[in-house]
């Protein structure tokens, strides 16, 4: 089953938290970082990774 493409925008905190999510979209960012992941029926958003650490 295929699934749409969706991009999540993130921003490095400044208390402490590495980073954090600030937006979700349909349209790959041209700048900042970002992960790219899957929406896939009514699953939760699919990544490919289990965890991520900076």
């Amino acid at each position: 089953m295929g699934g749409r493409t969706i991009y999540v925008t993130l921003v490095r905190e400044t208390d402490g938290q590495p980073w954090r999510a600030e937006k979700v979209s349909i349209a790959r960012p041209t700048k900042d970082k970002f992960l790219r992941g899957m929406i896939v029926g009514l699953d939760p958003l699919q990544f490919g990774i289990e965890a991520y650490y900076v």
